[in-house]
C-alpha cells in the first residue's frame, strides 16, 4: 500500500481529518513495484472495528503499469460515539 489520503470535503467539513460521526473518502495509492503490467485490479478494504461503516469496501483500480500507481477510494462512516 502506497500513500492515502482522508478527503472529507464532499460529505465532512473540509479539514481532511477523520472525525467522529464524519463520513469521509479514504483515498489509497496502490504501487505497482514488480516488473510488468498488472490489469484488472480490485482492491478490497476490511474492518472488524464496530464503530466504523464501510460503505463501500471494493474499488476497481483498473490496470497499473508496472514502476506506477493506481487509486482505490473506499467510502467510510465513522460513529459519533468515537
Amino acid at each position: 500500500m502506497g500513500d492515502y489520503l482522508i478527503d472529507d470535503t464532499t460529505y465532512g467539513n473540509g479539514d481532511y481529518f477523520w472525525d467522529a460521526g464524519e463520513t469521509v473518502d479514504i483515498i489509497v495509492n496502490v504501487e505497482n513495484n514488480g516488473s510488468s503490467d498488472v490489469f484488472n485490479v480490485d482492491a478490497e478494504l476490511f474492518s472488524n472495528d464496530p464503530y466504523i461503516t464501510l460503505n463501500s469496501n471494493t474499488s476497481t483500480v483498473g490496470d497499473i503499469s508496472y514502476g506506477n500507481y493506481g487509486e482505490a477510494t473506499f467510502n467510510v462512516t465513522s460513529s459519533p460515539s468515537t
